[in-house]
C-alpha cells in the first residue's frame, strides 16, 4: 500500500512521523484552501496495508497539534520493488 498524506507544513512534520515511520518521503509542495496558497507537504509512505492504523493515527497526530481543520489521507494499492546496490 502507498499512503499519502496532505497537509500545511508547519515545520514538525518529520519529529511528528518519525515516531510511527522509519522509512517515508516528504513532498514539498503548494497547496490552496479556500482560494488562499499555503506552503503544503505530502508525506508518502510505502507500507503494509496493516499500516493503516498508524497512518490515521499520524493524521489524528498531525491535524490536532498543527491546528488543522482538514488533513487528508489518500491509500493507494501498490508495492515497492527495491534495489540494492549488491543485488546488480
Amino acid at each position: 500500500m502507498v499512503y499519502r498524506i496532505y497537509t500545511e507544513d508547519k515545520g514538525n512534520l518529520e519529529e511528528l512521523t518519525i515516531p510511527y515511520f522509519n522509512c517515508f518521503t516528504i513532498h514539498n509542495t503548494v497547496g490552496w484552501w479556500y482560494g488562499k496558497a499555503e506552503s503544503s507537504v505530502i508525506i508518502e509512505i510505502v507500507g503494509k496495508a496493516g499500516d493503516r492504523h498508524k497512518v490515521l493515527k499520524l493524521k489524528d497526530i498531525i491535524q490536532k497539534t498543527n491546528y488543522q481543520e482538514s488533513v487528508l489521507v489518500v491509500e493507494s494499492p501498490g508495492r515497492a520493488i527495491e534495489r540494492r546496490k549488491t543485488d546488480v
